[in-house]
């Protein structure tokens, strides 16, 4: 679960102390939909953030690799984003 892993990095990192939180060069603040933004049919079906160029991550929740509609999508998402990259 990406939350686990997320708690497991702040405690190896030691950003709970006791008083303010430590800041960390290797570690940004962002906001969850940037990393775990959804495609838009399981966006629109949850009523949750939709993937848009930008973000980080889409994450194809209840959508196969192996289901060709699901594969279309994702061959898109990756057109979308070699273009933004470069």
């Amino acid at each position: 679960d990406q939350s686990q892993y997320f708690w497991q990095l702040l405690r190896e990192f030691e950003v709970f102390e006791e008083g303010p939180v430590k800041e960390s060069a290797e570690i940004v603040r962002i906001h969850q939909s940037q990393f775990n933004a959804y495609h838009s049919g399981t966006a629109d079906s949850w009523n949750a953030y939709g993937w848009k160029p930008g973000d980080f991550v889409v994450h194809y929740a209840g959508c196969p690799w192996d289901e060709d509609p699901c594969w279309q999508k994702m061959e898109l998402s990756a057109k979308v984003i070699e273009e933004q990259v470069g």
